[in-house]
């Protein structure tokens, strides 16, 4: 980061450094230590601590912002930001517990929504521990006494989802990605849509993984429209770590077990070699797919990014969130496009595009551009149509993949092309961290009457 504090200048001024490396004190997926006294539990990661002797009363991470074709969008809402409003719904009181990774929760009062700081990983107890105290910070601070719906995400293992049903409160269930399209309402003041929703995993209303949605959100309800053709993630969740699995899943489609085997051996050996067991791994992932065993299914835009990472060379594991998908959109720089299509309709079938890169022997780069651009214009087309069909004037885009540059500026190209307004976030993360906000637009058409909650989640 730059330098924003005098603190910085004054460090820089009286050392010989050039460069320091700052961020809060904090293991990965924790609260941050605001206490001096408990330093020493991370000692081990750090060189130096800059402390002060006032005290920290409420946790606030820095917040992250990247700009996406011109326009800003936030990463991590937190300091800087909050607790400004940043969006309006129907006047009811609620509280909207947000995703699991990357949280944040949201108060709406009387229509106007106030999203919490970053909390993190709610899978963590120490998390949901943060999550209580900052809660508790934010109804006094808001004089929020009365809650009278509580949102929570549908799927049915989540620490917020279990934590919201405590409250004496009505109780809403929002699918994922209905709520990543709905917060692009409540920051725009839009009241229908066909919404983009492309980001890893969300749970589906089927009990599947989804992730590469078209999603109409209008005075007919909210219904899904169109997705990528489920393909198979064997591990499941593993599939996030070691992304040889999604690849395989996605090859699946289209061959068999010894001409998967043989692909991989020939266009990617390092990503065996980098299974936790090699090639031993392998032959029981293989075994895994044949007797359908621990094979979860998923229409994920982010596992299909990470799969061709992994075709392509470029990653083979995910060491930190969206890793192989960053570095596949690195690479397609300066590359070509291919002009490989992508039929939608009864699903979008994003494994012809594999099919097409399997026979080709395109430079990698230009094999990366054209994974984003066959992508973008498929799901653009479809949303296209969709709008034209619904009468709706506006498509916008949601979720983590929103921040890939190749993808938004295809979409946006070719929807303004046809007339539609274009419509992101700018002030509302576009992944997880905002997802609360959407929580709480739903919850006001669901207060005003306008959806049923077997609609929602």
């Amino acid at each position: 980061m730059l330098p924003y504090t005098g603190t910085h200048y004054i460090l820089f001024h009286y050392s010989e450094s050039d460069v320091y490396v700052m961020t809060s004190a904090n293991y990965p997926d924790f609260p941050m230590v605001k206490d001096n006294e408990r330093m020493d539990e991370i000692r081990d990661a750090v060189d130096y601590f800059l402390v002060h002797n006032r005290r920290i009363v409420n946790r606030v991470d820095d917040s992250v912002v990247r700009f996406v074709d011109g326009k800003r969008a936030v990463i991590r809402r937190s300091r800087g930001f909050v607790p400004l409003p940043a969006g309006k719904t129907s006047k009811y009181n609620g509280l909207a517990m947000g995703a699991e990774l990357m949280n944040s929760f949201a108060i709406v009062k009387n229509g106007t929504i106030y999203p919490s700081q970053y909390i993190g990983n709610t899978a963590k107890i120490e998390v949901m521990d943060f999550f209580q105290d900052a809660l508790r910070s934010f109804r006094s601070l808001l004089g929020m006494e009365n809650i009278d719906l509580v949102v929570i995400d549908s799927h049915p293992f989540y620490n917020t989802s279990k934590f919201g049903k405590e409250f004496d409160s009505e109780i809403l269930k929002v699918q994922h990605h209905f709520a990543h399209i709905a917060s692009i309402m409540a920051e725009k003041g839009v009241e229908e849509i066909i919404g983009i929703a492309i980001d890893a995993v969300g749970y589906g209303l089927d009990g599947k993984t989804w992730g590469g949605e078209i999603i109409e959100i209008s005075n007919s309800g909210i219904k899904r429209l169109e997705h990528i053709e489920y393909y198979p993630l064997p591990g499941g969740d593993l599939a996030a770590y070691y992304p040889i699995r999604s690849l395989i899943g996605v090859l699946s489609k289209i061959y068999e077990r010894d001409e998967i085997e043989s692909i991989l051996r020939e266009r990617c050996p390092d990503a065996i070699k980098a299974l936790k067991y090699g090639a031993r791994e392998l032959h029981l992932i293989l075994s895994q797919m044949e007797k359908n065993v621990n094979i979860a299914y998923a229409s994920s835009t982010g596992r299909f990014l990470d799969a061709i990472a992994v075709f392509l060379n470029v990653a083979y594991q995910r060491t930190y969130e969206g890793e192989p998908a960053m570095k596949l959109e690195s690479a397609a720089l300066n590359g070509n496009d291919l002009g490989f299509e992508i039929e939608w309709g009864d699903g979008i079938k994003v494994h012809q595009l594999v099919e097409r890169m399997v026979d080709s022997r395109a430079r990698r780069r230009d094999l990366a551009y054209t994974t984003h651009i066959s992508l973008a214009k498929a799901f653009a087309r479809a949303a296209i149509y969709h709008a034209h069909e619904k009468g709706i004037k506006r498509i916008g885009v949601s979720g983590g993949v929103a921040y890939n540059q190749l993808i938004m500026s295809e979409i946006k190209k070719l929807v303004e092309r046809e007339g539609f307004e274009f419509l992101s976030t700018e002030d509302v993360p576009r992944g997880d961290n905002g997802i609360s906000v959407g929580q709480t637009y739903i919850g006001g058409l669901y207060m005003d009457g306008k959806v049923r909650k077997n609609e929602v989640g």
